[in-house]
């Protein structure tokens, strides 16, 4: 879901983090349950990543990442998951500095949790399953 700066509340701001701890949670579970499954082919590993500190100020962005390894620790394929991504544009363009007409907006994914864990879930068995 998109939100402009008007929206931008306490409210949201609280949602953005609740949703961020939510889901690393849900990668935590995901790692859990796929570390019995010991794969001599690759393993899997997981983070979560966030650029900047303020959820409102363009440049910020937090996401979790799925990523599968092979024995000789190359990466085999990432997955990423964006929560929230904070930008400026113009024109519907990113751009870095505030120039006249730009406008501050939000991203939030409005995915609930259970189909992100299914989600997640389907990336690594179809990598066993090769």
């Amino acid at each position: 879901m998109i939100y402009k700066q008007g929206d931008f509340t306490p409210q949201l701001k609280k949602e953005i983090r609740e949703k961020e701890q939510e889901l690393k949670k849900l990668l935590e579970t995901v790692l859990n349950e796929f570390q019995n499954v010991k794969s001599v082919r690759m393993k899997l590993e997981g983070s979560y990543d966030q650029d900047g500190e303020d959820p409102f100020q363009p440049g910020y962005c937090s996401s979790i990442s799925l990523g599968l390894i092979d024995e000789t620790d190359e990466l085999i394929d990432l997955h990423t998951i964006k929560i929230w991504e904070c930008e400026r544009t113009l024109l519907g363009m990113p751009v870095s500095k505030n120039i006249l007409g730009s406008k501050v907006t939000g991203e939030l994914m409005d995915e609930s949790a259970k189909k992100l864990k299914e989600e997640m879930r389907e990336f690594v068995e179809d990598h066993m399953k090769e």
